[in-house]
Protein backbone atom coordinates (compact mmCIF):
# COMPACT_ATOMS: atom_id res chain seq x y z
CA UNK A 1 0.00 0.00 0.00
CA UNK A 2 1.42 3.54 -0.83
CA UNK A 3 1.72 5.18 2.37
CA UNK A 4 1.90 8.62 0.37
CA UNK A 5 -0.72 8.40 -2.03
CA UNK A 6 -3.03 7.60 1.12
CA UNK A 7 -1.84 10.78 3.36
CA UNK A 8 -2.20 12.81 0.11
CA UNK A 9 -5.70 11.24 -0.70
CA UNK A 10 -6.65 11.99 3.13
CA UNK A 11 -5.79 15.33 3.77
CA UNK A 12 -7.89 16.38 0.67
CA UNK A 13 -10.39 14.08 2.11
CA UNK A 14 -10.55 16.29 5.75
CA UNK A 15 -10.11 19.13 3.26
CA UNK A 16 -13.35 18.39 2.15
CA UNK A 17 -15.04 17.65 4.96
CA UNK A 18 -14.25 21.22 6.02
CA UNK A 19 -15.42 22.81 2.78
CA UNK A 20 -18.82 20.36 3.02
CA UNK A 21 -19.66 22.02 6.58
CA UNK A 22 -19.17 25.44 5.25
CA UNK A 23 -21.51 24.65 1.88
CA UNK A 24 -22.62 21.36 1.12
CA UNK A 25 -23.65 21.82 -2.12
CA UNK A 26 -19.93 23.75 -3.08
CA UNK A 27 -17.98 21.27 -1.53
CA UNK A 28 -19.40 18.05 -2.43
CA UNK A 29 -18.98 19.05 -6.26
CA UNK A 30 -15.24 20.60 -5.44
CA UNK A 31 -14.32 17.27 -3.77
CA UNK A 32 -16.00 14.87 -6.89
CA UNK A 33 -14.32 17.64 -9.41
CA UNK A 34 -10.91 17.10 -7.88
CA UNK A 35 -11.02 13.59 -7.05
CA UNK A 36 -11.74 13.13 -11.07
CA UNK A 37 -8.64 14.61 -11.72
CA UNK A 38 -6.39 12.34 -10.09
CA UNK A 39 -8.78 8.92 -10.51
CA UNK A 40 -7.41 6.67 -12.87
CA UNK A 41 -8.89 3.48 -11.72
CA UNK A 42 -12.38 1.90 -13.84
CA UNK A 43 -14.44 1.74 -10.84
CA UNK A 44 -13.74 5.17 -9.86
CA UNK A 45 -13.81 7.15 -12.80
CA UNK A 46 -17.23 5.30 -12.99
CA UNK A 47 -18.51 6.43 -9.27
CA UNK A 48 -17.05 9.90 -9.55
CA UNK A 49 -18.92 10.63 -12.72
CA UNK A 50 -22.11 8.75 -11.79
CA UNK A 51 -21.92 11.30 -8.23
CA UNK A 52 -21.14 14.22 -9.94
CA UNK A 53 -24.29 13.95 -12.99
CA UNK A 54 -26.42 13.24 -9.55
CA UNK A 55 -25.33 16.18 -7.50
CA UNK A 56 -26.27 18.90 -10.93
CA UNK A 57 -29.78 18.74 -8.69
CA UNK A 58 -29.57 21.60 -6.44
CA UNK A 59 -32.55 20.18 -4.65
CA UNK A 60 -30.85 16.91 -4.21
CA UNK A 61 -31.83 14.76 -0.87
CA UNK A 62 -28.12 13.93 -0.91
CA UNK A 63 -26.94 17.14 0.26
CA UNK A 64 -29.13 17.27 3.35
CA UNK A 65 -27.64 13.63 3.95
CA UNK A 66 -23.99 14.84 3.63
CA UNK A 67 -24.62 17.35 5.91
CA UNK A 68 -26.15 15.87 8.43
CA UNK A 69 -23.41 12.84 8.08
CA UNK A 70 -20.50 15.46 7.97
CA UNK A 71 -21.96 17.05 11.48
CA UNK A 72 -23.14 14.23 13.51
CA UNK A 73 -20.58 11.42 12.74
CA UNK A 74 -16.98 11.67 14.48
CA UNK A 75 -14.70 13.09 12.32
CA UNK A 76 -12.00 10.66 12.38
CA UNK A 77 -15.03 7.82 12.18
CA UNK A 78 -15.90 8.78 9.14
CA UNK A 79 -12.86 9.82 7.69
CA UNK A 80 -11.04 6.24 8.61
CA UNK A 81 -14.17 4.53 7.51
CA UNK A 82 -14.01 5.96 4.25
CA UNK A 83 -10.71 5.96 3.45
CA UNK A 84 -10.62 2.19 4.21
CA UNK A 85 -13.67 1.64 1.58
CA UNK A 86 -12.37 4.01 -0.79
CA UNK A 87 -8.65 4.04 -0.77
CA UNK A 88 -8.02 -0.11 0.52
CA UNK A 89 -10.75 -1.56 -0.45
CA UNK A 90 -11.88 0.44 -3.65
CA UNK A 91 -8.13 1.43 -5.14
CA UNK A 92 -5.47 -0.63 -3.80
CA UNK A 93 -7.16 -3.65 -2.75
CA UNK A 94 -9.47 -3.80 -6.36
CA UNK A 95 -5.68 -3.93 -8.24
CA UNK A 96 -4.70 -6.35 -6.46
CA UNK A 97 -7.70 -8.47 -6.74
CA UNK A 98 -7.02 -7.73 -10.57
CA UNK A 99 -3.64 -8.89 -10.72
CA UNK A 100 -4.28 -12.06 -8.47
CA UNK A 101 -7.36 -12.69 -11.01
CA UNK A 102 -5.48 -12.35 -14.12
CA UNK A 103 -2.51 -14.27 -13.21
CA UNK A 104 -4.36 -17.44 -11.53
CA UNK A 105 -7.71 -17.41 -13.22
CA UNK A 106 -10.21 -17.24 -10.35
CA UNK A 107 -12.83 -14.56 -8.90
CA UNK A 108 -12.09 -12.93 -5.40
CA UNK A 109 -14.94 -10.64 -4.03
CA UNK A 110 -14.39 -7.33 -3.10
CA UNK A 111 -16.28 -7.82 -0.04
CA UNK A 112 -16.95 -11.10 2.11
CA UNK A 113 -19.92 -11.14 4.24
CA UNK A 114 -19.02 -13.14 7.42
CA UNK A 115 -21.21 -14.56 10.43
CA UNK A 116 -19.20 -14.56 13.45
CA UNK A 117 -19.62 -17.28 16.22
CA UNK A 118 -19.03 -15.17 19.51
CA UNK A 119 -17.10 -17.24 20.93
CA UNK A 120 -12.42 -17.17 22.62
CA UNK A 121 -12.42 -20.50 20.23
CA UNK A 122 -13.06 -18.95 17.40
CA UNK A 123 -11.05 -15.03 17.58
CA UNK A 124 -7.74 -16.58 16.48
CA UNK A 125 -9.74 -17.88 13.56
CA UNK A 126 -11.26 -14.77 12.17
CA UNK A 127 -7.99 -12.45 12.78
CA UNK A 128 -6.17 -15.45 10.05
CA UNK A 129 -9.34 -14.88 8.15
CA UNK A 130 -8.72 -11.36 7.88
CA UNK A 131 -5.35 -11.73 7.80
CA UNK A 132 -5.53 -14.02 5.00
CA UNK A 133 -8.40 -11.81 2.90
CA UNK A 134 -6.33 -8.38 3.77
CA UNK A 135 -3.62 -10.26 1.59
CA UNK A 136 -5.37 -10.74 -1.66
CA UNK A 137 -7.46 -7.31 -1.59
CA UNK A 138 -10.27 -7.88 0.38
CA UNK A 139 -10.83 -4.98 3.15
CA UNK A 140 -14.23 -4.91 3.43
CA UNK A 141 -15.96 -7.46 5.44
CA UNK A 142 -19.53 -7.87 6.06
CA UNK A 143 -20.48 -9.14 9.58
CA UNK A 144 -23.26 -10.73 11.04
CA UNK A 145 -23.70 -11.04 15.24
CA UNK A 146 -26.30 -12.25 17.50
CA UNK A 147 -24.69 -10.14 20.17
CA UNK A 148 -21.71 -7.70 19.79
CA UNK A 149 -18.90 -8.79 22.75
CA UNK A 150 -15.93 -7.70 23.56
CA UNK A 151 -14.12 -10.23 21.46
CA UNK A 152 -15.99 -8.76 18.52
CA UNK A 153 -14.58 -5.00 18.91
CA UNK A 154 -11.17 -6.31 19.42
CA UNK A 155 -11.55 -8.28 16.38
CA UNK A 156 -12.57 -5.19 14.54
CA UNK A 157 -10.06 -2.90 15.85
CA UNK A 158 -6.80 -5.26 15.29
CA UNK A 159 -7.52 -4.89 11.58
CA UNK A 160 -7.36 -1.34 10.92
CA UNK A 161 -6.46 -1.08 7.30
CA UNK A 162 -10.37 -2.62 6.38
CA UNK A 163 -13.33 -1.27 6.75
CA UNK A 164 -16.26 -3.53 8.85
CA UNK A 165 -19.81 -3.20 8.82
CA UNK A 166 -21.46 -4.60 11.77
CA UNK A 167 -24.81 -6.14 10.86
CA UNK A 168 -26.94 -6.44 14.95
CA UNK A 169 -29.97 -6.21 16.23
CA UNK A 170 -31.16 -3.44 17.88
CA UNK A 171 -30.88 -4.71 20.99
CA UNK A 172 -27.52 -4.80 20.91
CA UNK A 173 -26.87 -1.36 20.92
CA UNK A 174 -26.36 -0.22 24.71
CA UNK A 175 -24.67 2.60 26.39
CA UNK A 176 -21.90 0.54 27.55
CA UNK A 177 -21.29 -0.56 23.93
CA UNK A 178 -20.89 2.67 22.80
CA UNK A 179 -18.22 3.45 25.21
CA UNK A 180 -16.52 0.18 24.68
CA UNK A 181 -16.25 1.10 20.77
CA UNK A 182 -15.88 4.84 21.20
CA UNK A 183 -12.45 4.57 19.87
CA UNK A 184 -12.79 1.92 17.06
CA UNK A 185 -12.84 4.49 13.59
CA UNK A 186 -12.88 1.36 10.87
CA UNK A 187 -16.88 -0.02 11.62
CA UNK A 188 -20.36 1.41 10.60
CA UNK A 189 -22.92 -0.25 12.65
CA UNK A 190 -25.78 -1.81 10.24
CA UNK A 191 -29.05 -1.83 12.70
CA UNK A 192 -31.87 -4.30 11.73
CA UNK A 193 -34.76 -2.51 10.96
CA UNK A 194 -38.29 -2.92 12.80
CA UNK A 195 -40.60 -0.72 14.66
CA UNK A 196 -39.98 -0.69 18.26
CA UNK A 197 -36.66 -0.67 18.71
CA UNK A 198 -34.44 0.65 15.63
CA UNK A 199 -35.08 4.30 16.56
CA UNK A 200 -33.49 4.19 19.73
CA UNK A 201 -30.28 2.88 19.00
CA UNK A 202 -30.24 5.07 16.18
CA UNK A 203 -30.66 7.90 18.23
CA UNK A 204 -28.73 6.41 20.67
CA UNK A 205 -25.77 5.64 18.01
CA UNK A 206 -26.41 9.29 16.68
CA UNK A 207 -26.11 10.99 20.03
CA UNK A 208 -22.56 9.52 20.25
CA UNK A 209 -21.05 10.81 16.44
CA UNK A 210 -21.12 7.03 15.36
CA UNK A 211 -21.51 6.30 11.50
CA UNK A 212 -24.41 3.71 11.38
CA UNK A 213 -27.15 2.78 8.27
CA UNK A 214 -30.19 0.56 8.95
CA UNK A 215 -30.97 -2.91 7.07
CA UNK A 216 -34.58 -4.87 6.05
CA UNK A 217 -33.68 -8.49 5.67
CA UNK A 218 -36.38 -8.90 2.76
CA UNK A 219 -38.89 -11.78 1.21
CA UNK A 220 -41.70 -11.30 -1.59
CA UNK A 221 -43.91 -10.72 1.35
CA UNK A 222 -41.55 -7.22 1.82
CA UNK A 223 -42.02 -6.03 -2.01
CA UNK A 224 -45.04 -3.74 -1.64
CA UNK A 225 -43.37 -1.68 1.76
CA UNK A 226 -40.15 -2.09 -0.38
CA UNK A 227 -41.06 -0.66 -3.74
CA UNK A 228 -43.88 1.46 -2.48
CA UNK A 229 -41.12 3.56 -0.75
CA UNK A 230 -42.30 2.96 2.92
CA UNK A 231 -39.35 1.45 4.18
CA UNK A 232 -37.03 4.57 2.86
CA UNK A 233 -39.55 7.25 4.18
CA UNK A 234 -39.27 5.30 7.39
CA UNK A 235 -36.12 4.63 7.78
CA UNK A 236 -34.81 8.32 6.42
CA UNK A 237 -36.10 9.91 9.81
CA UNK A 238 -33.45 7.61 11.80
CA UNK A 239 -30.41 9.80 10.13
CA UNK A 240 -29.13 6.30 8.78
CA UNK A 241 -26.11 6.78 6.04
CA UNK A 242 -27.17 3.45 3.98
CA UNK A 243 -30.96 1.86 4.13
CA UNK A 244 -29.71 -1.71 3.35
CA UNK A 245 -31.84 -4.30 1.96
CA UNK A 246 -30.48 -7.81 2.61
CA UNK A 247 -32.70 -10.59 0.50
CA UNK A 248 -33.50 -14.19 2.50
CA UNK A 249 -31.25 -16.79 1.49
CA UNK A 250 -34.80 -18.13 -0.32
CA UNK A 251 -35.91 -15.12 -1.75
CA UNK A 252 -37.03 -15.36 -5.67
CA UNK A 253 -35.03 -13.97 -8.27
CA UNK A 254 -37.66 -11.97 -9.74
CA UNK A 255 -38.05 -10.57 -6.21
CA UNK A 256 -34.62 -9.30 -5.88
CA UNK A 257 -34.68 -8.04 -9.40
CA UNK A 258 -38.04 -5.98 -8.31
CA UNK A 259 -36.13 -4.76 -5.12
CA UNK A 260 -32.90 -3.84 -6.78
CA UNK A 261 -34.90 -2.10 -9.71
CA UNK A 262 -36.65 0.49 -7.52
CA UNK A 263 -33.33 1.23 -5.06
CA UNK A 264 -31.57 1.98 -8.40
CA UNK A 265 -34.41 3.92 -9.01
CA UNK A 266 -34.81 5.72 -6.19
CA UNK A 267 -30.90 6.43 -5.66
CA UNK A 268 -31.18 8.20 -9.39
CA UNK A 269 -34.07 9.94 -8.73
CA UNK A 270 -32.28 11.16 -5.26
CA UNK A 271 -36.03 10.48 -3.48
CA UNK A 272 -35.22 9.71 0.13
CA UNK A 273 -32.13 10.98 2.78
CA UNK A 274 -30.53 7.97 3.05
CA UNK A 275 -28.84 5.98 0.76
CA UNK A 276 -30.92 2.79 -0.89
CA UNK A 277 -28.84 -0.12 -1.20
CA UNK A 278 -29.18 -3.36 -2.37
CA UNK A 279 -26.66 -5.88 -0.24
CA UNK A 280 -26.55 -8.47 -3.34
CA UNK A 281 -26.79 -6.63 -6.10
CA UNK A 282 -24.84 -4.05 -5.37
CA UNK A 283 -21.75 -5.58 -4.14
CA UNK A 284 -22.46 -7.50 -7.20
CA UNK A 285 -22.53 -4.00 -9.34
CA UNK A 286 -19.02 -2.60 -7.79
CA UNK A 287 -17.01 -6.38 -7.96
CA UNK A 288 -17.96 -6.14 -11.93
CA UNK A 289 -16.67 -2.96 -12.29
CA UNK A 290 -13.25 -3.96 -10.41
CA UNK A 291 -12.65 -6.90 -12.11
CA UNK A 292 -15.77 -7.56 -14.75
CA UNK A 293 -17.20 -10.85 -13.60
CA UNK A 294 -19.45 -10.37 -10.48
CA UNK A 295 -19.26 -12.42 -7.23
CA UNK A 296 -20.72 -12.73 -3.94
CA UNK A 297 -19.05 -14.97 -1.01
CA UNK A 298 -20.66 -15.34 2.05
CA UNK A 299 -19.70 -18.10 4.77
CA UNK A 300 -22.24 -18.70 8.18
CA UNK A 301 -20.97 -18.96 11.34
CA UNK A 302 -20.08 -23.05 10.96
CA UNK A 303 -17.82 -21.55 7.80
CA UNK A 304 -19.74 -23.05 5.08
CA UNK A 305 -19.43 -21.49 1.82
CA UNK A 306 -22.52 -19.67 -0.05
CA UNK A 307 -23.06 -17.91 -3.05
CA UNK A 308 -25.98 -16.75 -4.54
CA UNK A 309 -28.29 -19.07 -2.47
CA UNK A 310 -26.19 -21.70 -3.28
CA UNK A 311 -24.28 -23.46 -0.08
CA UNK A 312 -21.16 -26.02 0.35
CA UNK A 313 -20.95 -27.96 3.42
CA UNK A 314 -17.87 -29.77 2.38
CA UNK A 315 -14.89 -29.22 3.89
CA UNK A 316 -12.82 -28.10 1.36
CA UNK A 317 -15.68 -24.98 1.19
CA UNK A 318 -15.25 -24.47 5.05
CA UNK A 319 -13.41 -21.46 6.20
CA UNK A 320 -12.31 -23.53 9.06
CA UNK A 321 -10.74 -26.13 7.36
CA UNK A 322 -9.34 -24.13 4.20
CA UNK A 323 -7.58 -21.03 3.47
CA UNK A 324 -10.00 -18.18 2.26
CA UNK A 325 -7.94 -17.65 -1.59
CA UNK A 326 -8.26 -21.81 -1.71
CA UNK A 327 -11.79 -22.20 -1.66
CA UNK A 328 -12.41 -19.15 -3.74
CA UNK A 329 -9.94 -21.10 -6.34
CA UNK A 330 -12.68 -23.73 -6.10
CA UNK A 331 -15.81 -21.88 -6.27
CA UNK A 332 -15.03 -19.05 -8.46
CA UNK A 333 -12.99 -20.18 -11.47
CA UNK A 334 -13.01 -17.78 -14.23
CA UNK A 335 -14.92 -19.29 -17.38
CA UNK A 336 -13.50 -20.25 -20.07
CA UNK A 337 -14.64 -18.20 -22.66
CA UNK A 338 -12.81 -19.24 -25.58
Amino acid sequence: MNTNDRILVETMVRKAIKDIKDSPERGTRNIIDFALNFANGRFQQQFLKTAQKMFENENSQYFRMIRDIVFNVNTEKLITFGMNVGYNSCTFGAKRIREIENNENFDIPWTVSLEIRNSKKHTSLYNSVFEQGEKIGIHTWQIFVSEITDDTLSLISAHKNSAFVLFCEPECITEPLTEKATDINNMMFAVRYNDDSTADACSLLRRNGFLYSVYLPYTENDIEFITNGEFFSSSEILYPAFSILLPEQFCAKQTCNAVYDYVVKARDEQLFRTLPWEAVSDSCYIDRIISEDACFARFDKDGCFSSFGETKAEDDYNLFKRRLVDIFRRTLPKQDLS
